[in-house]
């Protein structure tokens, strides 16, 4: 689950909850992060705690063990 604070066309900030991090991303306009990017690329898998971060800024994965409560 990825999640994300956003302010979109001048409007209050709200979060926006989805299960792919691309498909948020691109909603919210996210730029990818080009240090991570960079790190996917030199190894061959990401060291803890990067390995399930997303590679776009702004853009954060809610924590294993954890659930999500969304109120009206």
């Amino acid at each position: 689950m990825f999640f994300t604070d956003a302010a979109l066309a001048g409007t209050k900030g709200f979060s926006l909850v989805c299960d792919r991090a691309d498909v948020l991303a691109e909603l919210v306009g996210a730029q990818l992060d080009e240090r991570r990017l960079a790190l996917e690329l030199l190894t061959l898998g990401v060291p803890h705690p990067l390995s399930g971060s997303p590679m776009w800024k702004g853009v954060h994965a809610l924590p294993g063990g954890y659930c999500l409560t969304l109120a009206p």
